[in-house]
């Protein structure tokens, strides 16, 4: 199916007027009633937010999400053939996204214990395997395949929930992934379920990230910033099913880079991977140097930008040496972060 369908499918473009208009409206009105319920209404984890702000966002987004998702895969007849050709069973996507929001609700009253969430994570992310198409990698053992994408999927969804720690910085990290599967399909020519997945979240993010942008006047909380995670992870596994895992990689490379190394360095002093200490890279500049979060986001901002053009190098060259180069200016916007430690 080409790439123009999406604009002659009149559902995909209500649904992304919807999204824009809804997400909109209820959150300007959502940040201007301020519900006085401890859910909704919290004290910021950083001193850069004094007063209480409006948390929890994700219960509208993910919400918002499946019926979008439920109203595609089940009544556009044009696209409905896409999920059986990339997936075995993908309701097994919708109902793992369902399950992970429900235990961040659940969490968000009675702090379920790091590692019960971690092992359900990773229960939830092996049931959800069926929908892909195995094998991804040829030379893998199956076994060994199934283990590295579970370990995977569990890596990127907390990677997520990390970086939604900085204003904008979750958004604008999601966002890059959004637009490069959106380009990279306009290149190919070719829909896929992860074209329409991404045109969905890109109506979604887009007006959340106007009053996430600095200074944030609400938050995602973990009831989005953990499904929405589940949904990146699908997407970058979504490409190296179809040959293209670095490209994803790239896409999502800083995040990656920034929570990867930190959990190293948070191992090798003895401290649990899990333990809230707020010592990402990218918090430095605010917790410690005094800087606000507007200064980070543009770097983070730029970075995005540089590795979407990386993503494409790759892309157009297929070479995975932009892969290797890709590593550079990530790496150095970590060492010029981490100066603020000293």
């Amino acid at each position: 199916m080409d790439f123009s369908s999406i604009f002659n499918s009149k559902l995909i473009n209500y649904l992304f007027i919807f999204n824009l208009s809804i997400v909109f409206f209820a959150i300007f009105f959502l940040v201007r009633t301020k519900i006085n319920h401890p859910f909704f209404l919290k004290v910021s984890d950083h001193t850069y937010h004094t007063n209480k702000v409006f948390n929890n966002a994700g219960l509208l987004l993910i919400i918002i999400f499946l019926f979008n998702n439920i109203l595609v895969y089940y009544y556009a007849e044009e696209f409905s053939e896409l999920f059986t050709i990339y997936s075995s069973r993908y309701y097994l996507f919708l109902i793992s996204i369902f399950f992970l929001f429900l235990i961040s609700i659940l969490d968000e009253f009675i702090q379920i214990n790091p590692t019960i969430r971690l092992i359900f994570q990773i229960t939830i992310c092996y049931l959800s395997l069926p929908i892909f198409k195995f094998p991804i990698f040829e030379f893998l053992p199956q076994k060994l395949e199934l283990l590295i994408i579970v370990y995977f999927f569990v890596l990127i969804i907390n990677t997520n929930n990390f970086i939604d720690g900085s204003d904008g910085v979750m958004s604008v990290s999601s966002l890059t992934i959004y637009l490069g599967i959106l380009i990279f399909s306009y290149l190919e020519n070719q829909v896929y379920p992860a074209t329409l997945i991404s045109i969905i979240m890109l109506s979604l993010i887009l007006p959340f990230l106007l009053f996430n942008w600095p200074k944030a006047k609400i938050f995602l909380g973990d009831t989005g910033s953990i499904p929405i995670g589940f949904i990146n992870g699908y997407l970058i596994i979504f490409l190296a099913q179809i040959d293209y895992i670095f490209f994803g990689i790239i896409l999502f490379l800083y995040p990656l880079v920034d929570v990867n190394l930190t959990l190293l360095r948070k191992t090798l002093n003895g401290i649990a991977p899990w333990a809230r200490l707020f010592d990402y890279f990218f918090l430095a500049p605010t917790l410690i140097g005094g800087m606000s979060h507007l200064y980070v986001l543009k770097r983070i901002i730029f970075i995005s930008l540089i590795n979407l053009i990386l993503a494409f190098f790759y892309y157009i060259y297929n070479n995975n040496i932009f892969f290797l180069i890709a590593f550079i200016p990530n790496i150095y916007l970590i060492f010029l972060f981490n100066k603020f430690r000293k």
